[in-house]
Order: structure tokens, then sequence, then C-alpha cells
């Protein structure tokens, strides 16, 4: 099983090289390089509770949250490479990896069918944001793994976008760890994305996992709406549909709302709960402020100011309220620098 796993591997290889050796060398014209760079002044706090000796928790620090970099490519009319690469604080400490990399076939043989493949945040919610911290839905459902993705976009419908993405095992949303199983192919993603005119986009999405026994099936909706870009509101529900003996049926929704009061200045109210499927109350850990154990809802407020052209500051609050009303208190503030090239 791993010699077959390692030789499709292998040909996998061997395509993608014939494939880019099939178009014309990379003009200069023809290559984008950007990115990101974030810095944050940021502050936590955290009520305790005396009683159940739980104490309070605040601390304040700059970091280098992130710095990415970007490349985009057109190799021919029907064939495009983009990379993403991160350097990102995380687990108190900098990593450097590729968050992104894949290959893009556009209208082959004159049809409306894109074929994606390589690693990248799948087809399964949308997160739009307006602020410096993610959404929570995406906190809870982001999924980014290797993958193999075919999109229709039927003439019959304008605006409609229809895709099934075929994922790895290992790099799974709810992937076990300890699994040594060779079937890298059990998990697939359904999108049906609709865009009328541009100002609303609709999109529905369902995935489904291999688990342990059961299968993990979730299901989601968004919805955008944007007017003449001086209003914006995203809406986003994804729930769990089915789960194994593992992992119980969570759920999770974040509505946001942006306004353009001038041309430099946007402000950003966003609104978000998560229920954990669990039955009692979950306890949270202080240590781990990124944990969404514990967390029932989450109120943010922002704004996005531009200093000068690439270059925008982002101040923003967050207030968390657990499950545990004793310790639910949780307040953290951020101003991030941020710089586009």
């Amino acid at each position: 099983m791993r010699k077959d796993k390692i030789l499709c591997r292998a040909m996998l290889c061997i395509l993608l090289a014939v494939v880019l050796g099939l178009v014309r060398p990379v003009q200069a014209e023809n290559l984008k390089i950007g990115g990101t760079i974030d810095v944050d002044l940021f502050g936590y706090k955290h009520k305790g509770d005396s009683s159940r000796d739980i104490k309070a928790n605040s601390s304040s620090d700059i970091k280098l949250d992130a710095l990415e970099l970007s490349i985009q490519s057109e190799l021919s009319e029907h064939v495009s490479a983009n990379a993403l690469v991160k350097y990102e604080y995380e687990d108190a400490d900098y990593k450097l990896f590729v968050d992104e990399a894949y290959v893009t076939l556009t209208k082959l043989a004159d049809q409306p069918l894109t074929i994606k493949a390589g690693k990248w945040s799948l087809p399964f919610g949308v997160f739009n944001n307006h602020l410096a911290n993610d959404p929570l839905t995406k906190d809870a459902y982001e999924i980014n793994a290797p993958a193999v993705s075919f999109a229709f976009t039927p003439d019959e419908v304008e605006g409609l976008d229809l895709s099934l993405t075929a994922y790895s095992n290992k790099d799974a949303l709810l992937a076990d760890p300890n699994d040594t199983s060779e079937d890298d192919l059990g998990n697939y993603i359904l999108n049906a994305t609709l865009t009328k005119t541009e100002f609303l986009t609709m999109s529905v999405y369902f995935d489904s996992e291999a688990g342990a026994g059961d299968r993990n099936n979730s299901l989601g909706a968004s919805l955008s709406f944007a007017f003449k870009d001086h209003f914006s509101l995203d809406a986003e529900y994804i729930e769990a549909l089915e789960r194994d003996a593992v992992h119980p049926k969570d759920s999770a929704y974040s509505v946001c709302g942006a306004f353009k009061v001038l041309p430099s200045l946007e402000l950003v109210a966003r609104f978000e709960g998560y229920d954990d499927g669990e039955n009692g109350t979950q306890d949270f850990d202080p240590q781990d402020p990124e944990s969404l154990r514990g967390v029932e809802y989450r109120a943010s407020a922002g704004a996005n100011y531009e200093l000068v052209e690439h270059a925008t500051l982002i101040p923003e609050f967050r207030y968390t309220g657990l499950e545990d009303q004793d310790v639910s208190n949780i307040s953290e503030w951020i101003l991030r620098l941020r710089v586009e090239f």
C-alpha cells in the first residue's frame, strides 16, 4: 500500500512537470509577487474565580504576527500557479511554512471546467473578514489540505459555480493524529455559489469526512451583501449533521457589518456564537486563549484606517463570553499595522 502511495505521488509530480513543460517560459509581466506584513500591539485580560482557585490573567505585548509572501504566475491562457508562504507567530514561537501552493487549469477543451490541484483553503466556508481576528466560523471549520477540485460554471445559469473537492485524510478538519489509514481521498466537499450582480453572493457547502466508524458530515451556508462599497453585511452558519463517537455535534455562526464612513475609514462590528454540542459546562483554558472549548459567543468592534497607500491601521476590541458564567469575562484588544506590497 505504501509503495502504491509513493508511486501515485511520483506520477502526480511527473504530470505536473509535463504540464509546466508544455507552456511557454513565464514572462515578467505574467508574474506577480506581493504580500503583507502585520505588526501587532495587543492586550488580553481574563477574569478569574477565587472560589474555584481560577486566577485572573492579563498580558500585553508587541509581536510580528505574520509575514506573507504570495507568488502568482500566468503560465499560459489555461494554466496558472499560485503559492503563499507564511512566517507566522504560533504557539509562542515563529514558524515558516507553505500555506498554499496549487496549480489551476481553466477552460480545458473550451469547456467551463476548472481543475485545481495542490494545497489551499478549501471551499468549505467563506469566512469574509474585515477585522484583525478571524471569524469564529473560520477558527472552528477552516480546512487547509492537499486536494483536487473540479469546478463547473454552466453558461445556462449566470453567476452559478458548482464544485467537487476531494482532499487528504491526514489534514482533515477532524483528522485523528493516531490514524494510520492510507486512504488519502476519503473526504470530499460539495459547494454551490451563486453571485447575483456584484452586490449579492450566496453559498451552500457540504463536507463529509471519514470518521471512527461513522462519517463526520457538516453543512454550511453564507450570505454576503455589498452596497456601492459603502456598506457590507456578511452572515454565515455552519453545523454538524453527523459525527462519529469521538466528536460532538457542534455549530457556529457569524454576522458582520462594515460601514465606510470616509474613503479611508471603515467601521466594523461582528457578533458570533459557538455551540460545542456537549452537555454541561465546559471549562475554558486561560493558557490557551485560542481554544474554542468553553466559548459561547464573541462580540467585536473595530476599524480599518488607511494611513497612506498600502498601509492600514486596524484597531479592534473583542469580548468573549464563556459557558462558565463565573469566569465569563475575557477582553482582548489589538492594534495592528498592516503593510501590503
